[in-house]
């Protein structure tokens, strides 16, 4: 197909480190859940990218959540065919925490990215020290009042991490090689960086007439879903040798149920399937290398 005037900084190190081939692609969808901005597939790798990159820095220093908090639970509120919905967010920070616990353990760590700090909250009597960076200004103001949290990497000039984990945030920046360069160069010697990434090997995109999931999924603020291939090329362009990529799926069975059923996300607030039942599920997508999620760990 023809492509033309994409402005997606993604778009040019996926062609010319032959991710993507312009004659395999194809239009993927024709919108995001916020904005009318086009993504295209590459049929034969499976990559995923948007057409348009539409928020940048200042964006995110300024950004508003959309999330709404109650005790220890916390909501986020969409707007679906004109109606508000309200679903529960995965507490992801502390599976995280207990996923790679025993990997930071007396450590010293760093959360790239880590929004209003629950990894470093779950984190903090495990490691031996533990930072932080945040570019939103509300959530470095609030930060701060805890932890050492700045707003770039280079602020923390002469120091060097073990471990550093960087979850569901490189899917956002346009400039991706460059910064794992710049995690790979704070790691110490036989250090470790995490990463975390949204898929496109996720089973539910590869339902022809599931629309309403592609909507939803498709954002503005992910220039890209990977695939385990492009997610470890990139890796190894940045100067990544031991790389380790995960497939892991954070969505149960009952929230595919809700978008297969109803067409809508937070099935998992309606769950009368069995705990059992849900893990075997997400343990065979995982299996099958069909999930929602990439984890890369890349040692030094």
């Amino acid at each position: 197909m023809k492509v033309k005037n994409i402005t997606n900084p993604i778009f040019k190190d996926l062609k010319n480190h032959r991710l993507i081939n312009i004659k395999n692609l194809v239009e993927f969808n024709d919108k995001t859940r916020d904005k009318k901005i086009k993504s295209y597939k590459d049929i034969k790798t499976g990559v995923i990218f948007l057409k348009d990159y539409k928020r940048g820095l200042k964006y995110y220093t300024s950004k508003k959540t959309n999330r709404t908090f109650k005790k220890n639970l916390s909501y986020s509120n969409f707007t679906i065919n004109k109606k508000i919905l309200k679903t529960s967010n995965l507490n992801d920070d502390l599976r995280r925490y207990n996923q790679f616990k025993t990997i930071i353990k007396n450590k010293i760590v760093l959360d790239y990215g880590c929004g209003k700090g629950n990894f470093l909250k779950y984190s903090k009597n495990s490691v031996k020290k533990i930072y932080g960076v945040e570019v939103n200004k509300k959530l470095l103001i609030n930060l701060s009042k805890k932890y050492n949290v700045q707003d770039s990497l280079d602020k923390f000039n002469n120091l060097s991490f073990d471990v550093i984990t960087c979850f569901h945030v490189l899917e956002h920046l346009p400039n991706q090689i460059f910064l794992l360069k710049m995690l790979l160069k704070k790691l110490k010697k036989k250090g470790t960086l995490i990463i975390e990434v949204p898929s496109a090997h996720d089973k539910l995109l590869t339902v022809s007439n599931l629309k309403e999931f592609r909507d939803f999924t498709m954002w503005s603020e992910h220039l890209i879903l990977h695939t385990s291939q492009s997610l470890k090329k990139f890796i190894k362009l940045a100067g990544g040798k031991k790389i380790n990529i995960k497939f892991y799926q954070r969505y149960n069975l009952a929230n595919h149920f809700g978008w297969l059923i109803d067409r809508l996300p937070g099935g998992h607030d309606f769950n009368n399937i069995p705990n059992n039942l849900n893990r075997l599920y997400q343990n065979y997508l995982s299996k099958i290398k069909k999930t929602d999620t990439l984890i890369a760990i890349i040692k030094k």
